[in-house]
């Protein structure tokens, strides 16, 4: 039989767990609710309300990496937003990442996060080498953490193709397309270093490679246009070779496929001249001096009117 003091004690505890499990429970909520209003204000361009709410919520939840992510997240958006306090607000970011970092080491997320920040500020500040070692070390590190993340050994890759490193960029970004080959940053990028290097025939196989991805996958939105936008330059690289090659059947039908630019109109022109059509070549000239508003394709014109 429980004696009554006994009893009493064990109703004692049994409220004082109910009485802390409500109290953490309420605040629980409450950097649940600062969390959101910190994304809501963010999105409709407060970042100083965004960043009080974040703070609040990191304070109220310490252990919450999430909370600390959101609010390394709402600094580097606060430094873009603003840029007359760009290096204190980056400074902040820079700072809570280290934190991330500090609890998380094995997180390779927040040190590429990281690294990525010292890059931008390398290409600010280019005398700064020092920012450009970090950038370095922090995308390594993330890619040594978890090797087989082509993000990871992509983002590492692009670092070193910046960094014109050309060789390890190569071997990261091979290592990319064998773990996902529809990476295809990797292969536009991978195509320029080989062409750069002479080697065509392997450059022309992954601009080909991104030629029949955009084929088999049109935009279905002006977002997604935007951002298959720097891919078209597989498409101009292959018809330039085309044409260079005196191939004009096999080059137009890439151009074909190329949105209207002036990329595009300049390949026409080029094309039309191969055939022997300079009235269409002329045509396209004077398009894109009139949308230029330029004269810069005059001369062109005036040497395809010569008999």
């Amino acid at each position: 039989m429980i004696k009554p003091l006994s009893r009493y004690g064990l109703w004692g505890l049994i409220v004082c767990g109910f009485v802390w499990l409500t109290w953490d429970g309420y605040w629980h909520i409450v950097a649940e609710i600062k969390h959101r209003d910190g994304y809501i204000q963010l999105s409709r361009g407060y970042p100083r309300l965004a960043n009080a709410s974040f703070k609040r919520a990191t304070e109220l939840m310490p252990w919450e990496d999430y909370y600390r992510l959101q609010l390394a997240k709402s600094y580097e958006k606060s430094a873009e937003i603003m840029p007359e306090s760009a290096s204190q607000y980056t400074q902040l970011a820079i700072d809570t990442y280290a934190d991330l970092i500090a609890n998380d080491p094995m997180n390779p997320w927040y040190k590429a996060r990281l690294g990525i920040i010292y890059y931008e500020l390398y290409t600010k500040n280019p005398t700064r080498s020092d920012y450009n070692q970090k950038a370095h070390d922090l995308a390594k590190a993330a890619t040594d953490v978890d090797p087989q993340n082509p993000l990871f050994t992509l983002h590492y890759a692009h670092l070193l193709y910046a960094q014109n490193r050309r060789d390890l960029a190569t071997e990261y970004y091979q290592k990319t397309l064998t773990y996902d080959d529809d990476l295809m940053e990797a292969h536009l990028n991978l195509a320029a270093i080989y062409m750069d290097a002479g080697d065509v025939d392997t450059a022309l196989g992954h601009y080909m490679r991104i030629c029949n991805y955009l084929d088999a996958n049109p935009p279905q939105t002006a977002e997604d246009a935007r951002a298959m936008q720097a891919l078209q330059y597989a498409r101009i690289a292959v018809a330039t070779h085309y044409l260079n090659t005196n191939q004009p059947t096999a080059a137009i039908a890439i151009i074909e496929t190329i949105p209207l630019s002036v990329q595009k109109y300049e390949l026409l022109a080029r094309y039309y001249r191969i055939i022997g059509e300079p009235v269409k070549a002329i045509a396209m000239y004077e398009q894109l001096n009139k949308q230029l508003q330029s004269d810069a394709y005059t001369p062109l014109i005036q040497d395809l009117k010569q008999p």
